[in-house]
């Protein structure tokens, strides 16, 4: 790493035991401190010298990017986000959030992780929240990646709440606006798990749905909507591998809900035989053995039945 001159001159002969974070100005050059403030205007740390530490003051103009230091825990935390509790991402979140606008600023990471355990809640004014924190994100996150994980957020939120319509909405006008395969993906993945859920709750309500002439058309929409949504990175992202085994195995959840077993099995077996190395694929095949044992199950029950 190359130190600042001359106002970091001093630190090259020193060893930072105690500098955790590193400040990189926009000329090119970086150095190691430790920080103690960082506002609008200046920032201000700790940085060693040969005569000991030495507290500075830059103008934040002059600054590129700082990269934080983590703290006590912090990097094992970070590097598995999605195994963390709420308590500590919550903590995290507010920590840094100052610094959630701040190029390289981890603080959008563990917003979405907070604003999703939110939602896993059954408590609307937690749902409510996550939407606001998600909303925020979108607003002043500094990375266009985090910017897009806040807005699928956002619609996750908004399912959750019961948005069905404006979540359907916004995922329109997101997908229209983006040539991204990860971001189209996400979001009809996404989008097909809604309508499947509305599908399970619409039959769930209306048992009799096949007879009723208003519910028979919503119902075989919200079908065909998850179905095509699940199979589009199949047929138009095949290269993509695991989000394409993700749709298949998810159809066919679908298809045995519905109980056509015989086309749930087939895309248990497309998924299987086209990408057999996928972690994906392993669901598959657990899905496709429980599927055979329940029909063996019910023959041989149908059988016992017979007089």
């Amino acid at each position: 790493m190359r130190f600042l001159v001359p106002l970091f001159a001093a630190s090259i002969v020193l060893t930072s035991l105690h500098a955790d974070d590193e400040i990189h100005l926009k000329n090119g050059e970086s150095a190691e401190v430790k920080l103690e403030a960082v506002t609008e205007n200046i920032v201000t740390f700790i940085i060693d010298s040969p005569r000991g530490p030495s507290k500075r003051t830059i103008q934040l103009d002059t600054v590129d990017f700082i990269l934080w230091g983590y703290g006590v825990g912090e990097e094992s935390v970070f590097s598995n986000l999605e195994s963390a509790s709420r308590e500590v991402v919550e903590k995290l979140w507010n920590e840094y959030f100052p610094h959630l606008h701040r190029p390289r600023s981890r603080t959008a990471r563990y917003g979405i992780v907070f604003a999703d355990r939110l939602l896993e809640t059954e408590r609307e004014q937690d749902w409510k929240r996550g939407l606001g924190i998600f909303d925020r994100i979108i607003e002043k996150a500094w990375s266009g990646d985090d910017k897009d994980s806040a807005k699928q957020g956002r619609l996750r939120a908004l399912i959750r709440l019961g948005q069905w319509e404006q979540a359907k909405s916004e995922a329109e006008l997101l997908t229209s606006k983006t040539e991204d395969p990860k971001l189209l993906i996400e979001v009809r993945y996404l989008m097909a798990s809604a309508d499947f859920d509305r599908l399970r709750k619409l039959e769930e309500d209306n048992p009799r749905w096949l007879e009723d002439d208003e519910v028979y058309p919503v119902r075989n929409d919200l079908y065909h909507s998850a179905i095509d949504q699940f199979l589009w990175p199949f047929l138009f992202y095949g290269t993509r591998e695991e989000a394409a085994v993700r749709g298949l195995v998810a159809v066919a959840d679908v298809y045995q809900f519905a109980g056509e077993k015989g086309r749930a099995s087939a895309s248990l077996n497309d998924a299987i035989q086209l990408y057999p190395a996928t972690e994906a694929a392993e669901a598959a095949r657990e899905k496709l053995a429980e599927l055979s044992t329940n029909e063996i199950e019910s023959s041989t029950n149908d059988k016992t039945d017979e007089p």
